[in-house]
């Protein structure tokens, strides 16, 4: 069955609104107690919290995992410096860092009649 989910993300300080629809790739269900988990990305997500010159710098590339209508957690790819072995510094893009909104989470089913 397809799902479809939809998360509604508002900013308090700018007063921005963004609604996000995404194809859900991998939910984890759980029948008792009825638990569930959205695990699925990559988004392209907005970052309120930047002050970057050009539009295009106003957006992560994430993974979206959540469990509650209410509460929405990212996994953010950003820059990342890895030390080997030999002391060389290496910078990867890794889905490293978390972000948490409070914002609405809402789940659809394609079903047939």
């Amino acid at each position: 069955m397809p799902l479809i989910g939809q998360i509604e993300l508002r900013d308090e300080t700018s007063g921005l609104r963004t609604v996000l629809e995404y194809p859900i790739k991998t939910m984890n269900v759980i029948k008792s107690p009825v638990r569930y988990q959205v695990d699925t990305g990559a988004l392209i997500v907005p970052d309120f919290s930047t002050i970057a010159e050009f539009q295009v710098e106003h957006f992560d590339v994430d993974h979206v995992v959540y469990n509650k209508p209410d509460k929405d957690e990212f996994i953010l790819r950003k820059p990342r410096d890895i030390t080997r072995k030999d002391g060389s510094v290496w910078t990867i893009n890794d889905y490293s860092e978390r972000k948490v909104y409070s914002g609405q989470n809402r789940l659809f089913a394609a079903v047939r009649s």
